[in-house]
């Protein structure tokens, strides 16, 4: 084994490290006999080939990566938590050791030693520097965690808990991943109908030039607020709309697809956008009238907070 650098070690929530060795080969069950439901594709044999290269050329150190994750099941016996493309790499090669940390789980911030090895598993797979490109994981890999908790009795189906381990595995049950993540495993579970489905920057960018034709421009959108009412969106939608047609002498045909929000919320709010420009009509016109009465004038200032080296209160 190199010791050419110092030792990398895995840290986590729930989780003690009993020692980091080269264990026997033999001696570990691997998640790819078994199930690992943070990879749900299984393992990348191109992955798993480079490691097998490095390790036949003499250039794998193994202390330069967060080693891979074992506990203990039995006498002499391990099972895998992580490393399953290094592990693979190593039965392509014919090791007969393999370095990785040996671990325990337990239970704490009330949840239990099972959930954070789920979390565990699940975040060790998220994006971090590796001399092998890691097989990083997808939206499909998380959802197949969360449901997992569920089908084992881990976690309850219920919208905090399934928020909470979404949080643990990285996903704030405020953003625009969560949220659609949240949705991708009510629909797993079978609580809602259908799943939301999402567009890339390549697919809005050809749907865009799809619908433009010489006598229309079309106008892609993202709205993300299930209420109607998109106080970022929509203004600059309707700026955007304005623009074209002052510039241009074609129709507009705005075309809006919706984030983090689930099929229902989506049937739901589509009726209360077709009322976009009116609803940004209205707001105007009070803005207007209150411009064109003075009173705006008269009660609004504009200033400026101290930046600068003379600044000493507000400018």
């Amino acid at each position: 084994m190199s010791n050419t650098v110092n030792a990398r070690l895995p840290k986590a929530t729930g989780m003690r490290i009993i020692k980091t060795s080269e264990i026997p080969m033999n001696q570990i069950v691997s998640t790819k006999r078994g199930k690992n439901f943070a990879r749900l594709k299984g393992i990348d044999m191109v992955r798993a080939n480079q490691y097998a290269n490095l390790i036949l050329n003499n250039e794998y150190r193994p202390e330069y990566y967060i080693p891979p994750v074992v506990v203990k099941i039995g006498e002499n016996k391990y099972r895998l938590i992580s490393g399953g493309h290094r592990l693979e790499g190593h039965i392509i090669a014919g090791s007969q050791k393999f370095y990785c940390a040996l671990v325990e789980f337990f239970d704490t911030c009330n949840k239990s030693a099972k959930y954070w090895e789920y979390v565990y598993q699940s975040n060790e797979n998220d994006r971090s520097s590796s001399e092998v490109e890691k097989n990083y994981r997808k939206n499909e890999d998380c959802v197949s965690t969360i449901k997992a908790m569920v089908d084992d009795g881990i976690i309850t189906d219920e919208e905090s808990a399934i928020k909470s381990a979404l949080e643990d595995i990285g996903f704030s049950k405020n953003s625009d991943t969560g949220k659609n993540l949240y949705n991708l495993v009510m629909a797993s579970l079978g609580h809602i109908k259908g799943v939301t489905r999402l567009y890339n920057k390549g697919e809005i960018n050809q749907l865009q030039m799809k619908y433009t034709t010489p006598n229309e421009r079309a106008i892609v959108r993202t709205m993300k607020d299930s209420t109607g009412r998109d106080v970022d969106y929509d203004p600059r939608l309707v700026k955007t709309v304005i623009n074209e047609l002052l510039e241009h002498d074609l129709k507009v045909k705005a075309l809006i697809h919706f984030n983090g929000l689930s099929p229902v919320e989506i049937q739901n709010v589509r009726p209360k956008k077709r009322n976009l420009i009116k609803t940004e009509y209205e707001f105007a016109k009070k803005f207007v009238e209150l411009y064109e009465s003075g009173e705006i004038a008269d009660r609004v200032s504009i200033n400026f907070l101290p930046q600068i080296e003379d600044d000493a209160q507000l400018v």
